[in-house]
């Protein structure tokens, strides 16, 4: 009789806190070790466990390198938010394990990733992941032949095909640019920008170098 009603009295303080202690989701199983995966390695697993999740939703989301922005939504339970198609969440029904999957990782997933109850207050477990940089080998940079019309990394030729204006064609001379001689107003040429570094690129997509380098997302833009 006594430990039937310690029971009941358990009973009570839980549901008098918001949900019995049968029912309280929880997430005191999901791992918290970072996750360190290597540039050879194409998917990243990052693991959830909630325990008594009942009818309350699980969210992956990742936490936003920039001060003061909301962490970004990707999934809810197994219906995914993100329009990144490289994501998806593994979870079988009536299970714990949610597990978000991350193919063809890059550099740039790279961050703090969390999985969260939507309880009141909200519950969540944190995971770091963390995609180390490729190594490259140093080379012997050899110089342009003389012939080269490039060689002096004046593009002006480019820019007046795409009908870049006059004033603006400073920009196509990258020594003027690094150098910062002659240069106007750069907001009065925002809107050639585009031409200017098509041709500042000779026409080629340098992306997956700038990815496998590692040069941040901020930059790429």
């Amino acid at each position: 009789m006594f430990v039937l009603l310690l029971g009941l009295v358990s009973l009570a303080q839980g549901q008098l806190a918001g949900y019995s202690a049968k029912t309280d989701p929880s997430l005191k199983l999901t791992p918290t070790r970072p996750i360190v995966k290597n540039p050879e390695e194409k998917d990243a697993l990052i693991t959830c466990i909630v325990q008594n999740q009942g009818d309350f939703t699980l969210m992956w989301k990742k936490t936003s390198k920039i001060p003061n922005r909301d962490a970004t939504v990707l999934s809810a339970n197994t219906h995914m938010v993100t329009s990144d198609k490289r994501m998806q969440v593994m979870h079988a029904t009536g299970g714990q394990v949610y597990v978000l999957k991350i193919t063809n990782v890059t550099v740039f997933d790279a961050g703090i990733y969390f999985c969260e109850v939507n309880t009141d207050p909200p519950i969540r477990a944190f995971r770091e992941l963390t995609v180390l940089r490729r190594q490259y080998r140093k080379v012997q940079k050899l110089p342009l032949p003389s012939s080269d019309t490039n060689s002096s990394h004046n593009f002006t030729s480019c820019c007046v095909s795409k009908n870049v204006s006059t004033s603006c064609q400073q920009y196509c001379h990258i020594d003027f640019v690094m150098d910062s001689i002659g240069l106007g107003k750069p907001e009065e040429c925002e809107e050639q920008f585009p031409s200017i570094v098509s041709c500042m690129a000779d026409g080629r997509n340098h992306m997956p170098c700038c990815v496998d380098a590692g040069i941040p997302e901020m930059c790429t833009e």
